[in-house]
């Protein structure tokens, strides 16, 4: 699994709007990660993708 593939840690989010914070967004753009979209479709397939990894085990 290479960095851009592997789930970063979205299970924290804002209490308001149970959306993470600006801070995942700014960890999931940057190297090694790279993740492309916008806010909402980046969330989604980061939950996607750490439902795949945990349902693996």
């Amino acid at each position: 699994m290479t960095p851009n593939q592997m789930p970063l840690s979205a299970l924290v989010v804002l209490k308001d709007t149970g959306l993470p914070s600006g801070g995942f967004f700014k960890l999931a753009r940057r190297a090694p990660h790279k993740r492309p979209g916008d806010g909402m479709e980046l969330w989604i397939l980061e939950i996607r993708q750490l439902t795949n990894h945990h349902s693996d085990r």
